[in-house]
């Protein structure tokens, strides 16, 4: 078994879902979800109460032969689960428990509202039968795209002022396919939406105010649920100790580890792949007719840090933003700003109609306007950020005030497992830090003295030229004279590649002639 089993029960099986389930049986010490098969479900769950309240000595002999068979035929010969499944069975088919079995028999509200269905299985058929973690595995069978509202669950998980995700989880309440938490509005109503529905989502607003915080909430979800996640974030670290967000639960769940996306170079090899072959594979499977595979969900953290060390990397997201969402390949960018001169100076402000689901923290009233199709008040404006937005969505038409949940680790740890993290020696707690002076290092302990020639002069690379400096007439010169794309624009004037793109588009501007591809 995996370690949700020690944690929480036996795994949820999504894929099971559909099939009949009775409610959960309560009782002081112990909780167990039975599941039925069929048409046994029903009818045998009724003949199970019945005489479990007239009498029990048939139907506790009725139960175990329930259990046995089940566990017979699906060749789960587990004693501790038989055992408990047994124990539990007597506790419900005594004759004290007959004033409330007729009670559940009477509710109707009794057999139905499950979403749950707690089910064993061994690690080897799992691996098996799963095929989620591949980049574009297809799925076995679509889910049900139709949107289901969730329950209000009040103000339960409130603390310290704000939510928090473990506590939502307390509820037992679980994260779906169909029902994916965003937000809690002002009025108290929790929305809920499907994870199709998610497509496309922005994250806008200034930095430290929450984004990552709405990442680590929709990330965890959507591993949970078993979806293809690739997380692409520059300053990606396992641990932040600053602020203790454990990042390791993540990432066996994610397509890629983390830490190894961090450069540039391969977070534009990703989205490229993404744009194009796993884009035209999932084309030609919907053409015949046939499931295009998981949702795939890219999300990007620092999207114009991004864009502005590898400027291709918006030609792919844009086509992704058109046309992925049909395929299930959805994208999660997170920016302090939505200006078209920040996030898609070369795709343009159309693009931006794509995101259908827009969370804004505060911070650019601009970019507030372009995502939710309104305006902000200044004195909400002054309350938004780590937790409080404005959420437009599926459920949300119109832009709204609303509270996502702070994820924390505990709930991290709940639904995708224990951290990996393993920390180091913790440098304010040596001697030498306790004694290290405000004054300067000539205090600390041991310290040697600092000399002119011990000090090491760190290399700063020279990034060259802006293209802005440079003379027009000078650049379409060289272009003429055979420094005709962006590679030898770079190599010539030393620049950066980012600002070679910049001289180039000058010159094209200058010649008035249409932009090409570049490498």
């Amino acid at each position: 078994m995996k370690n949700e089993e020690s944690r929480n029960g036996l795994r949820t099986d999504e894929r099971r879902s559909s099939l009949p389930v009775v409610q959960e049986f309560e009782s002081a010490d112990l909780k167990l979800k039975l599941q039925y098969f069929g048409w046994m479900a029903i009818p045998s769950t009724l003949v199970l109460e019945i005489l479990g309240a007239q009498l029990p000595g048939v139907g506790l002999g009725v139960g175990v032969g329930i259990a046995a068979a089940y566990f017979s035929k699906e060749l789960h010969y587990a004693l501790g689960p038989s055992l408990r499944m047994a124990g539990k069975l007597v506790g419900l088919l005594t004759s004290g428990n007959s004033g409330r079995t007729t009670s559940r028999l009477l509710n109707k509200d009794w057999w139905v509202g499950q979403e749950t269905v707690l089910y064993a299985e061994s690690e080897e058929d799992e691996n098996e039968d799963e095929d989620e973690d591949d980049f574009d595995a297809p799925l076995e069978g679509d889910e049900d795209d139709t949107y289901t509202e969730g329950d209000d669950f009040g103000s339960s998980f409130l603390k310290g002022g704000s939510l928090t995700f473990s506590s939502l989880l307390a509820t037992g309440w679980r994260p779906s396919y169909k029902q994916i938490f965003l937000a809690r509005l002002e009025n108290g109503t929790d929305i809920f939406v499907s994870v199709l529905e998610l497509v496309h989502i922005a994250l806008a607003g200034s930095t430290r105010q929450g984004k990552t915080s709405i990442i680590r909430q929709l990330l965890a979800q959507l591993c949970s649920v078993r979806c293809c996640c690739i997380l692409l974030d520059p300053h990606y670290t396992p641990y932040d100790v600053e602020i203790d967000e454990d990042w390791t639960p993540y990432t066996p769940y994610l397509r890629f580890d983390p830490l190894k996306c961090k450069s540039f170079e391969t977070m534009e090899k990703i989205l490229r792949h993404a744009a194009t072959t796993v884009l035209e594979s999932r084309k030609q499977l919907r053409a015949a007719s046939k499931p295009v595979g998981v949702p795939i969900f890219i999300v990007i953290d620092e999207y114009p840090a991004v864009i502005a060390e590898r400027p291709k990397i918006q030609d792919y997201v844009a086509l992704l933003l058109r046309q992925g969402a049909k395929y299930k390949i959805i994208m999660c960018v997170a920016s302090q700003d939505f200006q078209v001169k920040t996030v898609s100076p070369q795709s343009g402000g159309a693009i931006r109609d794509n995101y259908k689901t827009c969370l804004y923290v505060g911070g650019d009233t601009t970019t507030a306007r372009v995502l939710l199709d309104t305006t902000v008040e200044p004195r909400v404006e002054a309350t938004l950020g780590k937790g409080p937005v404005i959420l437009r969505c599926e459920g949300v038409k119109q832009a709204a005030l609303a509270h996502t949940a702070y994820t924390d680790n505990e709930a991290l740890y709940l639904l995708l497992g224990p951290s990996t993290y393993q920390p180091t020696d913790d440098p304010s707690s040596s001697d030498a830090y306790e004694n290290f002076q405000e004054d300067g290092l000539q205090d600390a302990p041991q310290a040697e003295k600092l000399t002119a020639d011990s000090i090491v002069v760190p290399v700063i690379p020279e990034k060259g030229p802006k293209a802005a400096d440079i003379d027009i007439n000078v650049l379409c010169a060289c272009w003429n004279g055979g420094a005709n794309s962006v590679v030898k624009l770079e190599a010539l004037f030393k620049m950066s590649h980012g600002e070679a793109y910049k001289a180039y588009k000058r010159i094209k501007a200058q010649k008035q002639e249409p932009l090409e591809e570049q490498e």
